[in-house]
């Protein structure tokens, strides 16, 4: 097997790129081969310490991923062959080598075929595992995220996240979840599951919920490798295409987003210099090849983070044809958090008084008392209607619910601003 010098090689970010690229796939060819997920990961964890203590020395191998999955192949097969001679039993039949025309083959050359992530990724994603427990099976398995680090990223305790994979693999195993693409066009809420994953991931970096930082660029950049990974896989999928261009326009922002002392800084007052136009120009390139008929939910809010991010500055923002966007997204999706979403566009575009009518529902108010963001929109509409003391109560009741120490700051600041 032909191998690299270590001369002038930066061995340790080859290595962090081939374990980014290559983990999931790896782990999914495994896992629907012995259709064992924890048996998959476990093998593969060997064969990764293995690799760490041979390549510094010997250079990375000319197919390293087709190295990782023969040799963790193997540790499976060593651990499956232990467990029959510990329990007496006939060998099982995943111990035999697939068959020569197997995808697997792909490994030690080409790549291999798109769908084992996608297999892995419906199989973690599955309604019989709770939401908790998709987020962090779907961050562990598909990009090798650590438990640490997902515990740090959704301030957990490890131990915590750790039951919860373990829990999930084995309900996996136990229940019999397939590793295979579900007909999606007659069950579209099985997407909608994997979407809904990936785009919480990325809420819980972009808004950090307790902590003393506002953003968690690695849940984030975690939340757009999955979702260019989808939109990869599944490339006719316009949601797919939706989701991953929204994440691009929002992430885009996240340098402007952060004052130097850590506050946030609100959209309106961003200095847009500091916008990713890389990020920018590829999420226009992807929302570019959804047609206007395809108005799912992933892809009217791209279309609304789309008029921002090509607008010159807050001034000039188009905020009718937000506000139109946000009349067909409430249309097919009418979340309480769209309808408060649509009340900014209101008072942009109409009026702070019709912007606080539109969330005096009675329903609406109760569902939406414990969301911060509710009473800190409410209180910034009341303030422009010069109403001060219910403002104040009203970002006194967000800074309640706020566990952020940044948007905790900014809370206070805005109530001595209106004293």
């Amino acid at each position: 097997m032909a191998e690299h010098s270590n001369v002038g090689f930066d061995f340790q970010r080859a290595f962090d790129g081939l374990f980014r690229e290559s983990y999931g796939r790896i782990a999914a060819a495994l896992a629907k081969e012995f259709r064992d997920l924890e048996l998959a990961e476990d093998s593969l964890q060997e064969a990764l310490e293995v690799a760490a203590g041979r390549w510094p020395q010997e250079g990375l191998p000319e197919n390293a991923a087709g190295w990782l999955y023969v040799v963790a192949r193997r540790k499976a097969i060593d651990q499956l062959r232990k467990q029959a001679r510990q329990s007496k039993r006939t060998q099982s039949a995943a111990m035999e080598p697939p068959p020569p025309d197997s995808g697997l083959s792909g490994m030690y050359g080409a790549p291999g075929p798109a769908d084992e992530r996608l297999s892995l990724i419906f199989a973690c994603c599955h309604p019989a595992i709770s939401e908790p427990a998709q987020i962090a099976l779907t961050l562990h398995t598909l990009t090798g995220v650590s438990t640490a680090e997902i515990a740090a990223g959704f301030l957990l305790k490890e131990t915590a996240v750790a039951q919860r994979i373990v829990r999930a693999k084995r309900k996996i195993k136990e229940a019999g979840i397939p590793f295979s693409i579900p007909d999606i066009e007659s069950a579209p809420e099985r997407l909608d599951s994997v979407l809904s994953v990936i785009y919480l991931i990325f809420n819980a970096g972009y808004t950090a919920h307790k902590g003393s930082k506002l953003i968690k660029i690695n849940l984030c950049d975690e939340a757009l490798f999955l979702s260019r990974m989808l939109a990869q896989l599944l490339p006719g999928n316009s949601e797919i295409r939706g989701l991953l261009a929204l994440l691009l326009f929002q992430h885009s922002r996240r340098h402007a987003r952060v004052a130097e002392d850590g506050s946030p800084v609100l959209l309106g007052f961003q200095d847009r210099s500091l916008w990713d136009k890389d990020q920018i120009r590829e999420a226009i390139k992807v929302l570019g090849s959804n047609p206007e008929s395809d108005s799912g939910a992933y892809s009217l809010q791209a279309r609304i983070a789309a008029v921002h991010a090509t607008s010159p500055d807050a001034r000039q923002t188009n905020w009718m044809e937000i506000l139109q966007l946000y009349d067909q997204l409430q249309t097919i999706h009418p979340t309480a958090v769209v309808i408060l979403n649509r009340s900014v566009a209101i008072s942009k575009a109409i009026g702070p008084l019709e912007a606080l009518e539109s969330l005096e529902d009675l329903d609406l108010a109760r569902e939406l008392d414990n969301y911060r963001y509710y009473h800190s929109t409410r209180a910034e509409f009341l303030l422009e209607l010069a109403r001060k003391s219910e403002a104040i109560k009203s970002f006194q009741r967000a800074l309640e619910l706020t566990e952020n120490e940044q948007e905790r700051v900014h809370l206070k600041r805005r109530i001595e601003s209106a004293n």
